[in-house]
């Protein structure tokens, strides 16, 4: 059986032209025995038995793990462009003076020729679980789809279509297309961000208010929070972000003039700062919002110096 897929499996592509809807759903079923998950073999489904009864996650980021579209899902991809020339590059390394740590260190700086890189941001798509069987008392059918709906006349539909359904085979083994139109409306409207927004004075009082349920007796998880408010106070919040849905993962801050600050805390690949039409945000949906290319939004990698970059993009922002 194949883990991943160079091009469009043959019988997804015959179905495509049979669907009246431009918009489609990649899903598949997949049926779990006891032996099966007891054996433990399928950890990375997060399924479980307890005390007889199946425990499951309905929405589950897949593992970087489990593959390299996996991997790109959470942490983006970043393509070299061999037929480009290359380009200088400079790098920098601490070294000991004269050999020896005890007297200090200096920076040296050197640079050389490489590729160019173009960087593919991540999806982070999720894969909603259903259960649709269980009646035999021995096994387990599920439904299994990503949760963003492809549209065949987007411009990047193939390549889309082809990186959903290397996710759903890294997982579970097995993709198939649908009509989308079958798909639960709640589903839909779950695609689109549901934001609360939480007054500084409450956050203050009890910052346990901007974690996610299952962290509350993390830490390390209640430390970086703190750390990242107290970051945002000291820039001028006026008001703090819970993102709820598909978007749970996101926190944020909300400054003077509109400007919207993001930051997905589990992962940590980029803050995105909105410039203006922050009404309008709670009408994207988690991938339109990710992958935007808009002048008006402002993505910031965490690289080492990346608080300084956050208040530069701010104080450009903001004048």
């Amino acid at each position: 059986m194949k883990k991943n897929f160079n091009k469009i499996p043959k019988h997804i592509a015959n179905k495509l032209s049979e669907f009246k809807n431009s918009t489609i759903t990649v899903f598949s079923f997949i049926k779990l025995t006891k032996e099966d998950i007891i054996s433990e073999k399928l950890n990375h489904l997060n399924v479980s038995i307890n005390n007889g009864d199946i425990i499951f996650t309905n929405i589950l980021l897949p593992s970087i793990n489990q593959g390299r579209y996996s991997k790109y899902n959470v942490n983006g991809r970043i393509i070299k462009l061999k037929k480009l020339p290359k380009i200088d590059k400079t790098f920098s390394v601490d070294s000991p003076n004269f050999g020896d740590p005890l007297k200090g260190y200096h920076t040296t700086t050197f640079s050389r020729k490489v590729y160019q890189t173009n960087f593919i941001p991540p999806k982070f798509l999720n894969l909603v679980f259903e259960l649709q069987d269980n009646s035999d008392n021995n096994s387990y059918l599920f439904k299994v789809y990503t949760d963003t709906i492809l549209d065949k006349n987007s411009s990047s539909f193939e390549d889309d279509l082809l990186f959903h359904c290397n996710l759903l085979q890294e997982n579970i083994m097995s993709c198939d297309v649908t009509d989308s139109s079958i798909v639960d409306k709640q589903y839909i409207e779950d695609l689109h961000v549901d934001w609360e927004l939480l007054p500084p004075g409450e956050i203050k009082k009890n910052p346990k208010l901007f974690l996610n349920p299952k962290d509350y007796d993390n830490p390390k998880a209640y430390d970086l929070i703190k750390e990242r408010l107290d970051f945002f106070e000291n820039l001028g919040a006026i008001n703090y972000i819970h993102g709820h849905n598909k978007f749970n993962s996101y926190k944020g801050a909300l400054f003077p003039n509109d400007i919207v600050l993001l930051e997905n805390y589990n992962y940590g690949n980029a803050i995105y700062i909105f410039k203006n039409n922050w009404t309008e945000l709670t009408k994207l949906s988690r991938t339109e919002l990710l992958n935007s290319h808009d002048e008006n939004i402002v993505r910031v990698k965490h690289t080492s110096n990346w608080k300084n970059n956050v208040k530069n993009a701010l104080s450009l922002l903001c004048s």
